[in-house]
């Protein structure tokens, strides 16, 4: 995870210009300090929470890290660079073996939606949703369960 300064200004705005009363409040209190945080990319915090499933936030931060110093220099996870890795190597950073299996299943899934998502952007679809249910996107993802994939034309995949 990224650290970021979350900007809440546009929201304190609302918040007081809607409600008079809790405008007060927030006034009174003052600006909302809440820290924020933000996955680098969508693989990359789906991978983490992979990792995390059923473990310490220590342990997983732990494994996490060993997974991620697989991918010098930056030690950034991408679908393209996960599917270069054997199983043992990912399962040398200490995931078990069903979790390699959904880290490369999102990978392979990340690969071929981006790909669709390009085709589609040439398309004169602009702004059409379009469902995908082919076995091997999304929709039958071990990890994620049956979830309907989709692509915008205007965006490429909704991972």
């Amino acid at each position: 995870m990224v650290p970021v300064k979350p900007d809440h200004s546009r929201a304190r705005r609302h918040l007081m210009k809607a409600d008079p009363a809790l405008g007060a409040i927030i006034k009174r209190i003052g600006p909302c300090e809440l820290p924020g945080a933000a996955p680098r990319d969508p693989f990359e915090a789906l991978t983490r929470s992979i990792a995390s499933q059923q473990l310490s936030t220590k342990a997983a931060d732990t494994i996490f890290g060993r997974f991620c110093d697989l991918f010098p220099p930056a030690r950034r996870p991408s679908p393209a660079r996960v599917m270069t890795l054997s199983d043992d190597q990912i399962r040398g950073a200490g995931f078990s073996q069903p979790k390699v299996s959904f880290i490369k299943a999102q990978a392979a899934d990340a690969r071929s939606a981006a790909e669709i998502g390009r085709g589609l952007a040439a398309l004169p679809l602009r702004g059409e949703l379009v469902s995908l249910g082919e076995p091997g996107l999304a929709s039958g993802h071990p990890a994620i369960g049956r979830q309907p994939s989709a692509v915008t034309a205007n965006h490429g995949p909704i991972i």
